[in-house]
This record gives C-alpha cells, structure tokens and sequence, in this order.
C-alpha cells in the first residue's frame, strides 16, 4: 500500500511553460541595458532554445546564450543573477495542485519533493507559493549533492520518511529522470503526460499515466470526494 507521495517540482507541481516566457520577457526590459541591439523576441526564442525547456541548467544556459547573442562574460553573469532573484516569484501552480495536495494531507499522506536545481531558485519557488509546511521532505538536489536520475537521491527520500522505497509514489512528467529513476529505486512511480517530454517509444509504456495531477488520487487511499 502507498504510505507516502512525493513529486517532481517542476511541470509536475508547477506549470513551469507559461512562467519562464513571462519571465523571459521581463528580464529583457529588467535588463534592456545589457541586451541592447538584441530584440525581445530573438531573446525569447534564443533562451527557450538553449535552455531546452529547463533541462540545462542555468549556469549554463547564460554564457552560452549571451555567446549566441553577442554578449560577454559580465552579460551572463548579470543575467544570471537576475534569473536567481526573480525568477522565483514566476513560479505558478497548475490548477489541480493545491486542491490535489489538500486531499492528501486530509488522508494524512506524508508528503514530499525531490527537484533538480539550485537550492536558491528551487526554495525560492516553494516559498513563494506558501508550500514548503506541506512537505515533510524536500530534496534539492544542489542541496544532496546528488541528482536525479541518480537512484541515491530517492532512496534518501524514502529513508527520512522512514519507509520502504516501495510503498512510496513518485510522481513526474519526465519518463527518464523522474519514472524510469523512481522506479529504478524501487519505488512506484506515475507518469504525468506532458508533451514537451513524450514517453519514449522504445521504452514499455508507463505502469501509471495521469492525464491531470489530481489523477493521482485514484492510486492512493483517498477518501472519495476528497477533492
């Protein structure tokens, strides 16, 4: 039985598409100084190229795209920055979140994160939508100088919870880094559909795909109508 849920942050809490092109559109006119001669809407397109919807990290996403633009090495680092202090406060829940965790916690389901990311920019996202006090674990991966796919890191997870890998959940939208991984780590894991990370053909369809997050409670212990 599921004692426990734990969930990828980013486009599986957080609907992350529509944050990082809001963002992206008001670091250029935070920064119109810096990325003079360069258009907002080449900005735009060339961040969400070489950011590859958020799997290269944000390190090293600005000196390559301040390379492709033309800028230097201060360009980057300013940009950088900028991304560390405000992108936080874009982050943006889907919908069925808050609903979908309330569920949880009223069947008295522990409940956790494990997240790619620098601890700064991950925290700063759980905090500025008033979640962290929802969690009993939270693993950033800067943080547990682990990441995943790495099984460690869900493994870990399981052992603050005190519980078996297998009777934990991990819910993610990435087939590799989040199912595969979590299953490998011996937990159940649940695919959440997205169409930026497809599920890879060559690989046995997933045992649980949820069309919405609050499918979820479907494999879980939850009282019916508590969502």
């Amino acid at each position: 039985m599921i004692q426990a849920v734990l969930f990828d942050l980013d486009e599986t809490l957080i609907d992350r598409a529509p944050a990082i092109r809001v963002f992206v559109a008001d670091q250029y006119r935070r920064c119109a100084e810096v990325l003079a001669g360069v258009t907002a809407e080449r900005y735009s397109e060339e961040f969400l190229e070489v950011e590859q919807f958020g799997r290269i990290a944000k390190k090293l996403v600005y000196p390559q795209l301040a390379a492709k633009l033309g800028l230097d090495d201060g360009a980057a680092e300013i940009l950088l920055n900028d991304y560390t202090a405000h992108y936080p406060s874009y982050a943006t829940l889907r919908p069925e979140a808050r609903p979908t965790l309330d569920a949880l916690q009223a069947a008295g389901m522990p409940l956790g994160i494990i997240t790619n990311g620098v601890a700064e920019v991950q925290f700063g996202k759980i905090d500025a939508l008033g979640l962290r006090d929802r969690f009993e674990v939270i693993l950033v991966s800067s943080v547990e100088g682990i990441s995943k796919p790495e099984p460690a890191i869900f493994r870990r997870a399981a052992e603050r919870l005190a519980l078996p890998e297998a009777s934990c959940l991990f819910v993610g939208d990435n087939p590799a880094v989040d199912v595969i991984a979590a299953e490998a780590a011996g937990m159940l894991a649940a695919w959440l559909e997205n169409t930026e990370s497809p599920w890879p053909a060559e690989v046995p369809p997933p045992r649980h795909s949820l069309a919405t997050l609050a499918d979820v409670l479907a494999l879980v212990p939850v009282e019916p109508g508590g969502l």
